[in-house]
């Protein structure tokens, strides 16, 4: 894993997590996946519109990020999610509730009073889940497009970088940033100055064919002469 690169404040969601997780239940857990589940769930469910807190099993297992962050070379990640699911269960952190032998359509509810409503209210036929009225959420989705792209394509994401990045959104069109990334990537020079000098460039003469070469003069600027050596990000 990667050195955590730091929070940044614009792709900060603030989740909440009742207390009783920290004082009753952190020290107790036996195995990290289940610590793993029972965040998920908190921030699954504080991601919805509908606030029923529960999550199915489909849920889990369909977001690869967390899915694959929970196998070994032993256990596939599919196997290691049912057997932590049923330990949270055994704990009597989630409520377990299944209408028929299809795995998919297990549904887990949090263990709190609006829970347990729910959970009493789906066993007896007064609730069920509708398919349109939650939001289809995973942890690939909640990271923004131009961090990803940073990272696949320069470097590590920084504070500094993630700041940047999120200026540069706001400047400069969409699909621009992607654009000079690919002719960064392209050229190998993978670094940011580069890229911002080829948005700037854009930005001040346009981007049709005509403006090409001096376009080129431009961003060649930041890896010969006097900037060369300016910003190595």
């Amino acid at each position: 894993m990667k050195p955590f690169a730091g929070f940044t404040q614009s792709n900060t969601h603030p989740i909440s997590i009742p207390a009783q997780f920290f004082t009753e239940l952190l020290t107790g857990f036996d195995h990290v996946a289940e610590i793993k589940l029972v965040l998920y769930a908190f921030w699954f469910i504080g991601r919805q519109e509908q606030k029923i807190p529960f999550v199915t099993f489909k849920d889990f297992a369909g977001d690869s990020i967390l899915v694959n962050s929970l196998g070994s070379e032993v256990k596939g990640g599919i196997t290691s999610l049912k057997e932590a699911l049923d330990r949270v269960v055994e704990k009597g952190i989630f409520l377990k509730s299944q209408s028929d032998d299809d795995a998919n359509k297990i549904i887990y509810f949090l263990n709190s009073p609006q829970g347990k409503a729910a959970f009493k209210a789906f066993q007896q036929g007064k609730w069920a889940p509708g398919e349109n009225d939650r939001s289809i959420i995973s942890l690939d989705m909640e990271r923004p497009n131009i961090f990803r792209l940073y990272e696949e394509n320069i470097g590590p994401l920084t504070p500094l970088i993630a700041d940047t990045l999120s200026d540069a959104e706001n400047n400069y069109p969409p699909g621009w940033i992607q654009d000079a990334i690919d002719i960064a990537v392209k050229n190998n020079v993978r670094r940011w100055k580069y890229i911002e000098a080829i948005l700037q460039s854009w930005l001040e003469k346009g981007r049709n064919g005509t403006n090409q070469s001096n376009t080129q003069k431009d961003y060649r600027r930041y890896i010969e002469g006097e900037h060369g050596e300016v910003g190595e990000y």
